[in-house]
């Protein structure tokens, strides 16, 4: 310990001793003193001169040291006396992160019994979501030595992360807001910034996980084999597509290959765009465009499937809005099926409440019997029996309104259908043995080969609706037609994002 006494304290039969932090002060007996000369106004009158901290329990710890010494020195020959206050340090800033945006929550998954390592590396937020909450530093607050000198406190150091760009800071709050939806990136300077949207330069792969974004997306390169794609906007992959699943809220456009096979597919909310489609699942509320080629594959589209540089061969092909292309089946007579005018998307939309309007009409009808008897015998009824009545009506009037809110959603969507409906395929190569041709409620299949330009239509011949096949100088070839015995909802059908506002 440092002695911090002076020339005229060592003369003292005590010594006022302070620790090096000036927090503690001791009074200590100088050796071979007589114990006589100890008295409490001399200790005090020393701690004045030095201007020492007193209080009630200072006396009181001085009163009671020096009985003891008086008592044959049985107790220590240092006592604590006086006690200084510390400075409080003020804290530094921080970011308290929303939990999906914390730029070391990577590093604590790591310790976890089960990682996948398909989950997304990358952090997307929307417009609006809070990022984290900046605490600011606080100054602190100064403490007191034993000889009443101030101690300095040390004021925190401002948080090192900031807001750069796509986001702020709310001053009253202190809550870091994103402006835009899109990608976060916090880098190693603590700059935060969100990019309005989602580009990814590489693959979507191993090193980048399930990618998700509130907006839109855009890969440079493949989206490789189990890996997903899910965007609140438009998605742009410049590759190909695998094995992967693409889903997005507007439209989707794949510079290569989409070929998605049974366990992947693609589904957009507004058009989807492709060189080529092999064994995928893609559906559509707007229109589905191929480029050179779609193979064995299940193309649903809510508008037209516009492919007229390109072969639709194998698989099921439904265009409520038409089909065009350059040819239709293959060499090989692989069952095609292509569906014009019908309207996949209506099942979705009108089954589920079909549905629910006859289990309401069940419920009605079970309770009419019991009203229709207490109406007829109004006037003889108990109070309680009228206020029964009142209630059955009252129920009863509750599902027919249920009833009739249903069947109004369902006749609009039969009478949007409508609008957009063009029962036409037209085919400018030809057309191959093993074809399905169904336009709206109506079908006829190809056994031999029809070569074009030739546009199938439906057409009212005197005795109902037929399909016939015109050619381009306008010849009108009648076709084998029947009536499409089951609804298009016995194909394997998937559920649409929900509607884009351009649709």
């Amino acid at each position: 310990m440092a002695s911090h006494s002076d020339p005229v304290s060592n003369v003292l039969p005590f010594a006022l001793r302070a620790d090096d932090a000036r927090l503690n002060l001791y009074l200590d007996r100088v050796a071979g003193a007589e114990l006589g000369d100890l008295n409490l106004q001399a200790i005090l009158e020393e701690m004045k001169r030095r201007r020492c901290l007193m209080d009630p329990r200072t006396t009181e710890a001085i009163v009671t040291t020096l009985a003891a010494w008086r008592q044959g020195g049985a107790g220590p020959s240092t006592v604590l006396i006086a006690a200084g206050r510390p400075p409080v340090h003020g804290c530094d800033g921080r970011i308290e992160w929303s939990p999906q945006c914390d730029p070391d929550r990577r590093a604590a998954g790591a310790d976890a019994v089960r990682v996948s390592h398909y989950d997304s590396q990358l952090v997307t937020v929307r417009a609006g979501d809070v990022i984290g909450t900046l605490h600011r530093p606080t100054k602190g607050s100064p403490g007191v030595d034993v000889f009443s000198q101030e101690l300095p406190a040390r004021s925190g150091k401002p948080a090192a992360a900031r807001a750069v760009a796509g986001c702020h800071v709310d001053e009253a709050t202190g809550k870091i807001i994103a402006d835009v939806g899109g990608t976060l990136d916090i880098n190693r300077h603590g700059e935060i910034r969100v990019t309005e949207g989602l580009h990814i330069p590489g693959n979507v792969d191993f090193n980048t996980g399930h990618v998700a974004s509130p907006g839109s997306v855009q890969v440079d390169g493949n989206v490789v084999d189990l890996f997903r794609v899910d965007a609140g906007g438009d998605v742009v992959i410049r590759g190909d597509v695998h094995l992967a699943q693409v889903r997005a809220a507007g439209s989707v456009h794949v510079g290569g290959a989409l070929a998605t096979g049974p366990k992947g597919l693609c589904l957009a909310g507004g058009d989807v765009t492709a060189r080529m489609i092999e064994a995928s699942v893609v559906g559509a509320r707007g229109t589905i465009c191929v480029a050179r080629e779609a193979i064995s594959a299940s193309l649903l589209a809510g508008g037209a499937i516009d492919a007229p540089g390109a072969t639709l061969s194998g698989g099921v092909l439904v265009g409520r809005g038409g089909i065009v292309c350059k040819a239709l089946g293959s060499d090989g007579q692989v069952p095609t099926l292509a569906v014009a005018g019908a309207d996949w998307m209506i099942d979705r939309i009108a089954l589920p409440l079909l549905a629910e309007i006859e289990k309401l009409r069940e419920d009605l009808a079970r309770r009419q019997p019991a009203l229709d008897v207490l109406r007829a015998s109004l006037k003889r009824l108990t109070h309680a029996q009228r206020e029964q009545v009142v209630e059955l009506e009252f129920e009863a009037q509750t599902l027919q309104d249920g009833i009739d809110k249903r069947m109004a959603a369902v006749e609009a969507a039969r009478q949007d259908s409508q609008a957009h409906h063009l029962p036409q395929i037209s085919v400018a190569g030809e057309v191959h043995p093993g074809v399905e041709i169904r336009l709206d409620t109506r079908l006829t299949k190809i056994d031999k080969r029809i070569a074009g330009p030739i546009t199938f239509k439906l057409t009212d011949l005197g005795h109902g609706l037929q399909i016939v096949a015109q050619t381009a100088g306008g010849n009108v070839l009648p076709l084998r037609t029947g009536r499409v015995a089951q609804p298009l909802l016995k194909i394997d059908l998937p559920d649409l994002p929900p509607e884009s506002a351009g649709l």
